[in-house]
């Protein structure tokens, strides 16, 4: 009997120096990913408030106004590259430093690569696909609009005007 209550009290005593590191290595755990919570959004931010103040900076005229919103939109983009690297270094520690919960944390935390201005004002929306394909289109029909602007163009270097159809079309049916 006493060989099972020291048994007992080894394997309790066991558990009890074994709990604390165990539960300050998870209270850890949580930690981390709650930085790489707050990181992430915090970055997801950072890309919106960039990408309004390229919008601002596109529709504004004054030119202390524009100063003023590119300085902004550098220290922005300052902190947004900060934190990516803040981000990926953690991400990067709980891959290492937990392995057991890697696959979880693989799937949940993408790494993040850092981006210049420009690829972050061409990186998605409308306006940004439009231009892509605007210069797509300007690239492989350039020698065709080049054909049709040199035909329009008088001998002193202006174009002419065209003439409008004055005949309406109609349609039967």
């Amino acid at each position: 009997m006493t060989s099972l209550l020291k048994k007992i009290f080894i394997a309790l005593s066991l558990w009890l120096l074994v709990s604390p590191s165990h539960a300050k290595l998870m209270s850890e755990y949580t930690e981390k990913t709650g930085k790489l919570n707050i990181l992430e959004t915090k970055i997801r931010e950072s890309k919106a408030n960039i990408k309004a103040r390229l919008k601002a900076l596109d529709h504004t005229k004054d030119k202390e106004k524009k100063k003023e919103l590119y300085d902004s939109l550098v220290a922005e983009h300052e902190e947004l590259k900060k934190n990516i690297k803040d981000y990926n270094k953690i991400r990067q520690e709980l891959k290492y430093k937990f392995p057991q919960k890697n696959d979880q944390t693989q799937r949940r935390y993408l790494p993040m690569r850092e981006m210049s201005l420009k690829e972050i004002e061409t990186e998605s929306g409308l306006d940004g696909l439009l231009n892509r394909v605007k210069k797509k289109m300007d690239k492989k029909y350039k020698k065709f609009t080049l054909a049709d602007d040199n035909k329009n163009l008088k001998p002193d270097g202006k174009k002419e005007k065209q003439e409008k159809s004055k005949d309406k079309i109609t349609l039967e049916r």
